[in-house]
């Protein structure tokens, strides 16, 4: 037996490969995800103009047997494939498949991009897809990380759930914890910092990487900032729309050629 993980871990991570975000769901589509909601849609309908784009673009979403925007994993040829690791941005909430970063990448790199965007969820996932992507799959010809809000974590609900919150919000058992980790910033502070740096050790020296963000507090020499373009809302009218996707990629795609 692999010693180095527990009977309970071995079943979990070896089930999944990376962190889920349903446990063993079947492969399905689905017409709504997340904030973009069925009933959101329909005030959205009511208030936007008679040219509003989502009238009559239709959004679906794909989805594996782990919830992921993305193939089944033994179907994906990883070693010709960049990986994109993020929140609810990179797995395109609100979009149509033809217009998330991914999509507009691959076209762009004339490869496969692979979305493992995860709604709501923060840096320290991320991180931890990427020990459990080293370990189990084929190196990617390119991993680049989109950062989320530093100030995100999540709670292993137990060996299926894992919920995604804001440091300051409240959840089950354990809203204590929650508001003190977020009462001070020295703690999403650490916890981004580590995050970024074990990232890029894992990545670094095996392949090509890229570590942006969309996020103000990741400012720094190392993370560069992505484009934003104002008013360019997905369906939802909250996550950014399919303007900035194609901003996103052309960036990131510049950014491959020189790496």
């Amino acid at each position: 037996m692999d010693s180095e993980y527990t009977i309970k871990e071995l079943s979990y991570l070896k089930a999944n490969r990376l962190l889920p975000q349903v446990h063993n769901t079947p492969s399905r589509v689905e017409k709504f995800s997340g904030y973009d909601s069925a009933g959101l849609f329909s005030d959205n309908l009511q208030k936007q103009d008679a040219l509003w784009r989502y009238r009559t673009k239709e959004v679906t979403y794909v989805l594996n047997d782990q919830s992921y925007r993305a193939p089944e994993w033994n179907s994906i040829d990883w070693k010709n494939s960049a990986v994109i690791l993020g929140c609810s941005n990179v797995f395109g909430v609100g979009l149509a498949e033809d217009e998330t970063i991914s999509y507009q990448l691959s076209l762009l790199l004339n490869r496969p991009v692979i979305n493992l965007g995860v709604g709501s969820s923060g840096m320290s996932f991320a991180m931890q897809n990427s020990v459990l992507l080293n370990k189990n799959f084929p190196t990617p010809w390119a991993v680049i990380n989109i950062w989320s809000d530093p100030f995100r974590i999540h709670e292993f609900i137990d060996n299926r759930l894992i919920s995604h919150y804001t440091a300051m919000s409240s959840i089950s058992g354990n809203s204590n914890f929650s508001k003190s980790w977020g009462s001070s910033e020295i703690n999403p502070e650490m916890y981004s910092y580590f995050a970024c740096k074990a990232t890029e050790a894992i990545w670094s020296s095996k392949t090509k990487y890229l570590s942006y963000s969309h996020w103000a507090p990741l400012d720094s020499s190392s993370i560069k900032r992505l484009p934003f373009i104002p008013g360019d809302l997905a369906r939802d009218l909250a996550h950014p729309g399919s303007k900035m996707a194609v901003a996103v990629a052309e960036v990131l795609a510049t950014a491959l050629t020189k790496t």
